[in-house]
């Protein structure tokens, strides 16, 4: 019998591999006359387990004790919904952000008071957000 964290885990895993088959279905099916794609969410899978009785997101990273860990970001998404979550995985030591292109302030992410690893493709060095903050100037 597994205990509750490793329940959570092994429901996300299962979650994921259902996420895989249902693109995989998809993308056979992408031709088909009258197909509807389908859609599964790994959020969903995890919430669904911690709604359950499993243990928080925070306990299930803990239980995998990471040495470093890393939110990937999409800067669309207001940085207080990113707080919060962040919040809710008990902290990350880096973020990543992904989605550049679909935000005109993707600064607000630094309110959080996390490094910034990684802007899309890009380390987040210096000149990469001098570019990126240029470019939403001239917008």
């Amino acid at each position: 019998m597994l205990d509750p964290t490793m329940q959570a885990i092994q429901t996300s895993l299962d979650g994921l591999a259902a996420r895989q088959r249902i693109e995989a279905t998809n993308l056979a099916n992408s031709e088909t006359p009258g197909y509807t794609a389908q859609t599964v969410s790994f959020e969903d899978s995890l919430s669904s387990a911690i709604a359950n009785g499993s243990p928080s997101q925070a306990q299930i990273t803990n239980r995998l004790e990471p040495t470093i860990t890393w939110a990937v970001v999409d800067a669309s998404i207001k940085a207080e919904d990113v707080g919060h979550r962040i919040t809710l995985l008990g902290g990350v030591d880096v973020i990543a952000m992904t989605g550049i292109a679909d935000t005109i302030s993707p600064a607000a992410i630094l309110g959080l008071n996390i490094p910034v690893g990684r802007i899309g493709s890009n380390p987040a060095t210096p000149a990469v957000w001098a570019d990126l903050l240029l470019e939403r100037l001239d917008r």
